[in-house]
């Protein structure tokens, strides 16, 4: 039987597939919940892991993920509204391990995202005839307002729904700041009139869909119509959104980014704000990055000890690992998010009985290094997949980045 922070995941009887989430808290249980078609919903206090397993037939990674993810959403749920515990998981796209079954193949795969957070600034310095420098003309102050209450806190809060919330009452506050509404005029008209007056709403209507119509109308429609109005209300029969359902989850996101990028311009606008936005393109990111991961290796130990920033490949830990080909991944990286990918028959990994480590060597260099706590066996396992990705993280930019 495979074992994960020594629960049993995979046994060849009752366990084919199922996910592994890293928990965003501790908490006290140890107990297995039951849930529909068959899964279970395992909790060991003991464990930093959450894990569902079953005897799904699905053999589409991706589908499962999000079967997988639903079922523990509603086993949490259950959980918290019968009073045993209110817990959250985290990472969840980012940091997980599934497996499944292919014909008569076990597959197990683990993915792992790390972020390269990178920053750029400028600073223009002019040169007059005589040698003297200046830093240019003076930068207007803002305007403080209360809107930027809003703002800030749309950027500090690790829920997505909260911060398009917060979003989006900063910038209704801008835009009546702009374009006051009438007496007794409906919200609808009073937002489609101010966002005619405000001009700089072109500037994005390339980000919002059908791409031929008009961008007061697409704005209206895809972030007021279909997001804000349904986050903000829930009833029985009528569309909502609901907090971390994937799809959901995805379309709010989108409508966060282009939402922000409004506010942003109102705020330059009204309230003269300066934010520095330099950033590290994602094609400049790729030529950093794309060459170097095509040319290295997975590293596996069973080694325990704490991860450092400094280790090397000549410390034992990794000159004891067991090591195998890995290359960059045209088909899973997208702009902004690179991946390497590898497998390996377990059969074929030497000396290393229990995974504790894994990490990825690039050319002769130690370029990541990853834990699993309390270790992966890898018993009933016909194939072992890596897929680790490398996300290039701007500083500069707003949040986008919320937990589950």
């Amino acid at each position: 039987m495979a074992q994960l922070s020594n629960n049993t995941i995979i046994n060849k009887d009752k366990y084919q597939a199922g996910i592994a989430f890293n928990l965003s808290v501790k908490h006290e249980l140890n107990d297995i919940l039951r849930l529909q078609n068959g899964w279970e919903l395992v909790l060991d206090s003991n464990s930093q892991y959450i894990i569902v397993r079953g005897n799904s037939t699905e053999t589409d990674p991706e589908a499962l993920f999000n079967e997988c993810y639903e079922m523990i959403q509603r086993g949490l749920d259950l959980l918290s509204i019968n009073g045993k515990g209110d817990i959250s998981i985290q990472d969840v796209v980012d940091d997980y391990t599934i497996w499944w079954k292919d014909k008569n193949k076990q597959i197990l795969r683990i993915v792992r995202v790390s972020d390269f957070t990178m920053g750029s600034s400028t600073e223009i310095t002019i040169i007059d005839s005589n040698g003297n420098k200046s830093k240019g003309n003076k930068v207007t102050p803002t305007k403080y307002h209360e809107s930027l209450r809003y703002y800030r806190l749309s950027q500090i809060t690790d829920d997505l729904f909260d911060s398009f919330r917060n979003m989006y009452l900063s910038f209704e506050l801008l835009l009546s700041l702009q374009t006051v509404r009438r007496r007794g005029e409906k919200e609808g008209d009073w937002l489609k009139r101010a966002l005619n007056e405000f001009k700089q709403l072109q500037q994005i209507s390339h980000l919002l869909k059908p791409l031929n119509a008009n961008v007061v109308d697409k704005f209206y429609k895809q972030i007021y119509v279909d997001v804000r109005c349904c986050l903000f209300h829930a009833k029985e029969g009528k569309r909502r959104l609901l907090p971390q359902n994937l799809d959901d989850r995805k379309k709010v996101g989108e409508s966060l980014d282009i939402l922000t990028q409004v506010v942003l311009m109102l705020a330059s606008k009204l309230l003269h704000t300066n934010r520095e936005n330099s950033v590290i393109t994602n094609i400049g990111f790729s030529h950093m990055i794309d060459n170097a991961l095509n040319d290295s290796k997975i590293l596996l130990s069973n080694s325990d000890k704490a991860l450092s920033m400094v280790e090397t490949l000549s410390d034992s830990i990794h000159k004891e690992s067991f090591s195998f080909r890995s290359s960059f991944s045209k088909n899973l990286s997208i702009p902004g998010l690179r991946f390497v990918s590898a497998s390996i028959d377990p059969s074929k990994i030497m000396n290393v009985d229990t995974i504790n480590r894994f990490a990825l060597q690039i050319e002769e260099e130690l370029f990541s290094v990853h834990q699993i706590s309390k270790g992966l066996t890898l018993e009933n396992i016909d194939e072992l997949q890596f897929k680790l990705g490398y996300r290039l993280d701007n500083k500069n930019l707003p949040k986008r980045r919320f937990k589950y």
